[in-house]
């Protein structure tokens, strides 16, 4: 009997599987327990049932005077490898039985669908001798916001359980400002989107939304966000957390920051995992300490900051960040969304060194660059250099890693001896990327001339924009209407006014000849 007892609890344990509780209502007093037996489920409506026997048993009384089981042997639906539909089951056997047997029931046995009921809004099955059964949610596309469950429990008498639909849904995104122009794409309105790009050193802000209903069916709810950020961003640990629009006392939620290794993960293995867990988010209270309340549904706002790294990855690959949130109702089972993901962008300007317009064999050495960004400012705005100036004496191609889309301008800061400095180029990084998707992806990356005389080659996936610089030799006349013309127009003037000096000096000495 108390190995029965010890069973009947550890069913109770493992009754809520992927965030759905069915609590089971005890067997009406009143109701004879000879069987066969009828389990109904109430607040069925858009749900589809199968109900599976993994037990049957002897009905039997303890001390108490409760009916419950025994002689527990394997039912139609669960028969384990090297074992028989009734035979009795090894106390081991009912002592591992948990959550994850239930993929091994549904492969064994086909189970039987449940009636559903349109006026009562119920499912039912009927005919049922005692034991222990599951119920699964197979429902192919479930009601807005709905979750699907699978439960394990004992019946000794007609059983009326309740469907606690529990609506969680989690978001996650990014936000996305041009340096340039100070504009932010949109998503119907809000700047909170899930893609974008910036320059590696630059700070990204990030935004994850999670909605829970039903919180009402429960005593308590924990919750469990897992967070991971792929190895170009760096996690600057000053999480805020948000419950119902109200910021939460401190230590209310714990927040631990590991490295996430996972070689199966490849885009986040060696990156950050940012695990955030909260026991009970209905005995919350704000930071003076007053309650939360949260009703019958809650949403809870995390937001943090990362940096672009080194370790960032160049174009289409991208540097993605993804987000789960598990939810355990009264201690039992738990319910886990799919990742939510979004990602950032970055990319490369290589410029290459040629002597002429003859460009291979002509590489050309003994030049630098400094490459500026134009930023908008509340005066208008003011170009920042990109770094040091670029340069080496053997150097003919120089680039510059992790930029975003914008304004730049590229200026020659050495020139090599015996050429002509280029005069200034402005052009623009064009990126297109999707901003509103389950997976976001690079779409469209260009170089655009503004300034000067320059071609642009780009490669999204890659993430490369590329051009070539050519430096030409020999003398350049000053432009039209520059202070070297003033010079020249001077200095002509002045030549012709002394020949002209010398020449009537000249005739005058000839005359008095």
């Amino acid at each position: 009997m108390k190995h029965m007892k010890k069973l009947a609890a550890l069913a109770l344990a493992i009754m809520m599987l992927m965030g759905l509780a069915i609590p089971v209502a005890a067997a009406d007093p009143t109701t004879p327990v000879t069987g066969p037996f009828t389990v109904t489920i109430k607040n069925a409506e858009g749900h589809d049932y199968v109900i599976y026997q993994i037990f049957t048993g002897d009905l039997s009384t303890n001390v108490d005077g409760d009916e419950i089981l025994a002689n527990v042997k394997y039912g139609a639906d669960y028969v384990p490898t090297g074992k028989n539909v009734g035979d009795l089951v090894p106390l081991d056997d009912l002592n591992a039985l948990n959550a994850n047997n239930i993929n091994s029931i549904k492969t064994t046995g086909a189970g039987t669908a449940m009636t559903y009921d349109a006026v009562n809004k119920t499912a039912t099955a009927t005919n049922l001798v005692a034991g222990y059964y599951m119920i699964v949610d197979v429902t192919e596309t479930l009601p807005d916001r709905d979750t699907r469950s699978a439960v394990i429990f004992q019946v000794v008498g007609n059983t009326e359980v309740t469907s606690k639909h529990t609506g969680t849904t989690i978001v996650k995104k990014v936000q996305d400002i041009n340096d340039s122009t100070g504009e932010q794409p949109k998503d119907g309105g809000s700047a909170w989107i899930d893609s974008a790009d910036y320059d590696i050193g630059d700070t990204v802000p990030f935004q994850s939304t999670s909605n829970f209903e039903g919180l009402a069916n429960y005593t308590s709810y924990k919750v469990i966000f897992t967070d991971v950020m792929s190895p170009g961003l760096t996690y600057k640990e000053d999480m805020v957390i948000t419950v119902n629009g109200k910021a939460v006392k401190a230590g209310q939620f714990d927040i631990e920051a590991t490295e996430y290794n996972n070689t199966e993960d490849p885009a986040y293995h060696g990156g950050t995992q940012i695990t955030v867990t909260c026991n009970d988010i209905k005995a919350l209270k704000d930071i003076d300490g007053n309650d939360i309340e949260v009703g019958n549904a809650a949403t809870i706002v995390l937001r943090y900051n990362a940096t672009l790294n080194g370790d960032a990855k160049l174009g289409a690959p991208g540097n993605p960040n993804k987000i789960k949130v598990k939810t355990i109702p009264d201690g039992e089972g738990g319910e886990e969304t799919p990742w939510d993901v979004n990602i950032v962008f970055t990319y490369k300007l290589e410029s290459n060194k040629y002597a002429d317009e003859v460009k291979k064999g002509n590489e050309l050495t003994g030049a630098g660059f400094t490459l500026y960004k134009w930023y908008k400012t509340e005066e208008g705005g003011e170009w920042r250099a990109v770094g040091a100036e670029v340069k080496g004496e053997e150097m003919t191609k120089f680039a510059w890693n992790g930029i975003d889309d914008g304004k730049y301008k590229l200026v020659e800061t050495t020139t090599p001896a015996g050429y002509n400095t280029i005069d200034p180029i402005e052009f623009e990084v064009v990126a297109e990327h999707v901003i509103v998707a389950d997976n976001p992806t690079l779409t469209n990356l260009t170089g655009e001339e503004e300034i000067g005389e320059i071609e642009f080659s780009a490669n999204k996936d890659s993430g490369l924009v590329s051009t070539d610089v050519i430096n030409k030799s020999g003398v350049v006349l000053p432009e039209t209407g520059g202070t070297g013309t003033t010079m020249f127009y001077i200095m002509g003037g002045v030549m012709v006014l002394v020949a002209v000096i010398l020449l009537v000096t000249k005739k005058r000495m000839s005359n008095s000849d």
